[in-house]
């Protein structure tokens, strides 16, 4: 792997890590206002089964948004057809 490389995976991780944590964000927050603006209830709990799913959802979103920025910097959309 040489130095266009490195610097072209380091880019993609952060991609993926910023989409994971971004990700993260919404949906944690996004479960606790639709169980209370929508649902309209004054004591919140959010059931502890979520959070594992949102972790390995989370890990999907950081390797999708890696793989897409990988593709990006490689030049996946050149119009020569990859050569």
């Amino acid at each position: 792997m040489d130095e266009r490389d490195w610097l072209l995976s380091r880019r993609a991780w952060t991609a993926g890590m910023a989409s994971f944590w971004l990700f993260f964000c919404i949906a944690g927050m996004g479960t606790w206002a639709y169980l209370y603006c929508l649902r309209g209830l004054q004591r919140v709990t959010v059931p502890v089964g979520i959070f594992p799913w949102m972790i390995m959802a989370g890990f999907i979103v950081f390797m999708l948004a890696q793989s897409l920025a990988t593709l990006h910097f490689y030049g996946w959309k050149a119009n020569d057809g990859g050569r």
